[in-house]
């Protein structure tokens, strides 16, 4: 079992060099629903790869579901695509889907909605070739949201967010194995904020997931 860390824009000024000494791999927020690219994706990347951890760069999207209109999931994919492309994110993407801010469309989206628009995130990523995908989510909102019931969910792996303390996760049905485990979220370190995660598997294991 390997330790990383989940970062975004909102992270602040991170100690990369440190980062680099203490963790096997990075996940940087790339995309946001349509039209939003994290401002530092493509400054702090770089700086990963200039630390040496250009081979070790995941990148995930936050899916926004709409409710009451049509889905737009397919342009959601699109749009990740090229954002990690240009990041060159080289692990298996994350698909992040949670409720989200207390005013997001999320929030009010039916259980129909959440699985038409992550089957139509999944089914593009699959025609693009988009390559390892993986899915995701808390135990409390994928029961909210009925991802537990949306088989192009949990058909993907899973990066289970459980805050316990590093403590093994407690499964949702009807997983029987995790391959993310964030532990912890909003831990000051590094000289900004980050979320604690763990690979269920070697360095080797996480390459060859890609």
């Amino acid at each position: 079992m390997i330790e990383g860390i989940d970062v975004s824009g909102w992270s602040g000024n991170l100690d990369l060099e440190a980062i680099a000494g203490s963790k096997a791999f990075v996940y940087h927020q790339a995309t946001d629903g349509v039209g939003t690219v994290d401002k530092m994706l493509i400054p702090r990347t770089n700086a990963l790869r200039g630390v040496g951890m250009g081979n070790v760069i995941g990148v995930y999207h936050f899916l926004r579901v709409r409710h009451g209109m049509k889905q737009d999931a397919d342009e959601q994919c699109k749009q990740h695509l090229d954002a990690r492309a240009n990041a060159g994110g080289v692990l298996p993407t994350w698909l992040d889907v949670e409720l989200g801010e207390p005013n997001s469309s999320n929030r009010a989206a039916t259980h129909d909605e959440v699985r038409a628009a992550v089957e139509l995130f999944v089914e593009t990523w699959q025609r693009c070739l988009g390559g390892a995908l993986v899915g995701y989510s808390s135990p409390g909102e994928m029961a909210v949201m009925g991802l537990d019931k949306v088989d192009a969910f949990t058909s993907l792996p899973l990066a289970l967010a459980e805050y316990n303390g590093g403590k093994p996760p407690t499964l949702p049905a009807p997983y029987t194995a995790w391959l993310f485990h964030q532990w912890a979220g909003d831990v000051q370190a590094y000289r900004g904020i980050v979320d604690c995660v763990r690979f269920n598997g070697t360095i080797d294991d996480l390459l060859n997931a890609a």
